[in-house]
């Protein structure tokens, strides 16, 4: 798997919104990334549309999807997805890549399985981990 790397932003900063330099990535070798559960229906599904953006949570009556391996250091579970959008197609997206705007973002949302709840490992550095599709 490779990933594109970016500089490195200290946890306690501000992580929101990044502005991506695409000349400064560095292209990086990782074991592959293990999506796991994610081919099973959940038992609910709540979508909630603020206007701004849609947020789409489950419940899954057995095993939670979750990530694996690849630059993770133990299970992360999934918490919710969301898309940002914004007022035209040329603002949407929360981040930018080299200062310009998408017209949509998606967030796949999880949180580290040594924490109950999403909301529990926002309070650590090690916890969450909040991937984002530009598009």
């Amino acid at each position: 798997m490779e990933m594109i790397e970016s500089e490195r932003v200290p946890v306690n900063e501000s992580m929101s919104p990044i502005d991506l330099n695409m000349s400064n990535m560095t292209v990086v070798t990782l074991n592959p990334l293990n999506w796991i559960n994610y081919n099973i229906t959940p038992k609910k599904l709540k979508i909630t549309n603020t206007g701004k953006n849609v947020v789409v949570c489950g419940n899954w009556e057995k095993s939670t999807p979750h990530l694996s391996s690849g630059p993770l250091r133990g299970d992360y579970m999934f918490s919710q997805i969301h898309f940002h959008w914004g007022p035209t197609e040329m603002m949407g997206s929360e981040h930018f890549i080299d200062g310009g705007s998408q017209p949509m973002e998606l967030h796949a949302v999880h949180f580290k399985s040594d924490y109950k709840s999403q909301e529990i490992a926002m309070r650590e550095t090690d916890a969450p981990v909040d991937s984002k599709f530009i598009t």
